[in-house]
């Protein structure tokens, strides 16, 4: 069976573990990450936005602190990219 992923092209390349990232490639979520990322304890303390930014850099397989380094319109087309499995 082949692997779904979403290529986002980076208007503003990171530096990811010593390497400088244009492009990040999310795998398709399984129906798990859903249930990890909006369980009840997540969706009462974190906003959707702040879920979907959480999942986008799971499926991405970089961390938080990573993902923080994307520019506004980089964040918005990796969540959009999350969007589009749906």
């Amino acid at each position: 069976m082949k692997e779904t992923k979403e290529v986002v092209k980076l208007k503003k390349p990171i530096n990811i573990g010593g390497q400088l990232t244009s492009e990040l490639a999310l795998r398709e979520p399984t129906a798990k990450d859903f249930r990890r990322t909006f369980s009840k304890k997540n969706v009462d303390k974190f906003s959707h936005q702040q879920l979907m930014m959480q999942l986008a850099a799971e499926l991405a397989g970089i961390s938080d602190d990573e993902f923080d380094l994307l520019c506004l319109s980089d964040t918005t087309a990796m969540i959009e990219a999350v969007d589009r499995f749906t």
